[in-house]
């Protein structure tokens, strides 16, 4: 959820509307069934609809923990949807979220 406000409020809301246990939330956040799966879902169209982004993304993934030296541009577009944050010029997954979503879906 890392700093996305409206992630956030979806999970408090969940549990309170559920009386929900954070560990029950967490367990199925990265799902097709889990709670944030529309948001994950329009974040994988338009990935797909970028070979090159989706390449890119790719490449971040498979180097999760050094981080990916990827193209300035692609770097770019990535971080403006949330999905990675630099760290010098290194391209490193934004949170554990996107990384057992997506990873599950390129790899």
């Amino acid at each position: 959820m890392d700093g996305r406000p409206y992630l956030i409020q979806l999970a408090l809301y969940w549990l309170a509307e559920r009386e929900g246990v954070l560990a029950d939330l967490l367990a199925d956040a990265h799902t097709q069934s889990g709670i944030y799966s529309d948001h994950l879902r329009r974040h994988w169209e338009i990935i797909q609809r970028q070979p090159q982004l989706r390449e890119a993304f790719f490449y971040v993934i498979v180097s999760s923990v050094q981080g990916a030296d990827i193209d300035t541009l692609l770097a770019y577009q990535l971080e403006r949807m949330g999905l990675v944050r630099l760290s010098g010029n290194a391209a490193i997954v934004s949170s554990t979220l996107y990384y057992k979503y997506f990873q599950s879906l390129l790899v």
